[in-house]
């Protein structure tokens, strides 16, 4: 017995939040181009070297990126659900859980003490939603798309 399941479950916001900026800062789009270095998507996504190495690196480490030698390209997953090129894509929906449904979960635990609502009133229907995307693009300027 180990407490393998504990650590992956404690460190699982690291993950979600690597893949939630990559989602933002649209690199996985980018490498829907091709395969490339990381000065290549130093040119396309604009993050500087350091930053762009470590997050690039965690998406290979979580399998949705793959490299061969100092080249970096979407695996079968990304490619087809993150890329932005797939009518299956879910940048929307990461966006929504980045901006609107993680930050809720980090009261939670105010919540429990309290018995308040972390999601009160909050309209699910897909006009609303539909609405707090395009309300959270036209507010930062971010897109990954090209």
């Amino acid at each position: 017995m180990t407490p393998e399941p504990i650590f992956q479950v404690a460190s699982g916001f690291m993950a979600a939040k690597h893949l939630f900026v990559a989602n933002e800062l649209g690199v996985l789009t980018h490498l829907a181009a091709g395969p490339a270095t990381l000065d290549d998507l130093a040119q396309r996504v604009g993050i500087p070297r350091r930053t762009r190495c470590i997050l690039v690196d965690a998406m290979v480490a979580l399998g949705f990126v793959e490299r061969q030698g100092e080249r970096y390209q979407n695996g079968p997953v990304a490619a087809t659900f993150l890329s932005g090129r797939t009518p299956r894509d879910l940048w929307p929906f990461l966006r929504l859980w980045d901006h609107f449904s993680y930050p809720k979960w980090t009261t939670l635990a105010a919540v429990c003490r309290t018995d308040d609502m972390a999601f009160e009133e909050v309209d699910f229907t897909e006009a609303a939603v539909c609405e707090l995307l395009h309300e959270e693009q036209a507010g930062d300027g971010t897109s990954p798309m090209p």
